[in-house]
């Protein structure tokens, strides 16, 4: 029973990395069966703060173009093994192209690097994809600008999954929710990477807070902005 199947999917997509997410759910054309990403509709909060480009100047240590070339399944949980339904993880590995921006040009990183994207629903043996509304969902051979850092566990990896833009022809291409979601990146679209660099690159940052590590950045950062911001 299609209700039934779509409660079910819903109590398991809590568990797929979004922190404190209200959700609802839609395949993305409608039908639950569909084999197309299904949309988890999520109001998530982030590590780091990512919702302006004073987040990026504050958080990245560099700006860079990918090109997503692999992907794997992570290891399905206990609970997931035992009841033969749950979320399942994924792991993306991408190709550093071009790096736009740094804030310590001397520690650039290159080459390959790997982190954790949205990955499946696993109901009925099937692995059903999953995307929260506001991002496009990565998926290998795409193009992509991001703002990347270094958090204190050592993956290298954007700041937050909706600051991942699509690249079309060269220039951002915001999906749909992103514009509709996260308002600070409607300026970005259909700029080019160059572009968005230099407008990260204009912004002051107060070095103070860059000299803390990430944790202490976010806490230092949200002390100083008022409550709701």
């Amino acid at each position: 029973m299609q209700i039934a199947r779509r409660a079910r999917i819903a109590s398991v997509a809590l568990a797929l990395g979004v922190l404190g997410c209200a959700i609802v759910l839609a395949s993305s054309d409608g039908r639950p069966e569909s084999h197309a990403p299904m949309i988890v509709g999520a109001a998530a909060s982030t590590r780091w703060p990512a919702e302006s480009l004073e987040d990026w100047a504050t958080f990245a240590d560099q700006i860079s173009t990918l090109t997503i070339v692999g992907e794997r399944r992570l290891p399905l949980d206990e609970r997931t093994k035992r009841i033969g339904e749950g979320p399942v993880g994924r792991e993306v590995t991408a190709v550093i192209r071009s790096t736009l921006w740094a804030y310590d040009p001397a520690r650039v990183v290159r080459g390959v690097i790997r982190f954790r994207s949205w990955g499946w629903v696993l109901h009925d043996g099937e692995f059903t994809p999953v995307v929260p509304d506001g991002e496009d969902r990565l998926e290998v051979g795409d193009e992509v600008l991001a703002p990347l850092m270094r958090a204190p566990e050592g993956e290298f990896a954007p700041i937050a999954p909706h600051t991942v833009l699509h690249l079309h022809e060269g220039r951002v291409r915001l999906g749909d929710s992103q514009a509709r979601l996260h308002s600070a990146l409607r300026e970005l679209d259909q700029r080019s990477p160059e572009e968005v660099a230099e407008l990260v690159a204009s912004l002051e940052v107060d070095p103070r807070l860059r000299r803390l590590d990430p944790e202490a950045r976010a806490q230092e950062l949200a002390s100083r902005r008022p409550p709701d911001s």
